[in-house]
């Protein structure tokens, strides 16, 4: 989480983390294990410790691969953000995996620019998340056809009875800087650009 101090966007995120780690406790708020990298329907986030690379590797080989575990917290915490604060619990659509990517990869670029000085080797990978892409172009690309076996669209806001329960769980008290809204899951396009911090909802 100290690496997010390095990305503007990144420091959005940490304050929504730690204020959700102080109100659930942070060693139940954020687990580690070896049973895949997940937010819960409750909105708890689970890692996997493979996340952060294989042990033994250089330091600058470490140091690419935190930079990639980031963007896996900040993939998460989008999730994360919209079960506690939206009561949304339904499982991840494409969409919200789309809107997830695509802060992953906005914060990936801020933290590889940031140390490009150090010797670190991050690079962005074509299709490796959904930064800068319409949601179309995501979802035909490599990163997108991941996710290609969930739903489409969020099914919070699309069935009545989870609408309720979501009206019911929601619970708007966690910092948003972010800017994320339930109409990012449904937006064409997010934008992206070097210059952009936050996304422009089309």
């Amino acid at each position: 989480m100290y690496l997010l101090t390095y990305s503007a966007e990144g420091l959005k995120f940490l304050d929504f983390l730690i204020t959700a780690g102080l109100i659930y406790g942070g060693d139940d708020y954020i687990v580690w294990g070896n049973d895949g990298t997940y937010a819960t329907a409750f909105g708890r986030i689970h890692l996997d410790r493979s996340i952060l690379g294989p042990s033994g590797a250089s330091p600058i080989k470490q140091f690419d691969a935190l930079i990639g575990a980031a963007g896996g917290l900040i993939h998460e915490a989008v999730e994360s953000f919209f079960a506690l604060n939206d009561g949304l619990v339904f499982p991840a659509s494409q969409h919200m995996d789309y809107v997830a990517q695509w802060f992953a990869g906005l914060v990936r670029r801020q933290l590889a620019d940031a140390f490009k000085d150090n010797g670190v080797f991050f690079r962005d990978i074509p299709g490796a998340d959904s930064y800068g892409q319409s949601f179309a172009d995501w979802a035909a690309s490599l990163d997108g056809q991941l996710y290609s076996g969930q739903d489409r669209d969020q099914g919070d806001l699309t069935n009545p009875f989870a609408q309720l329960i979501g009206f019911a769980l929601a619970d708007p008290i966690y910092p948003n800087d972010m800017g994320l809204t339930t109409n990012m899951l449904t937006a064409p396009n997010l934008g992206g650009c070097d210059a952009c911090i936050s996304p422009a909802v089309a």
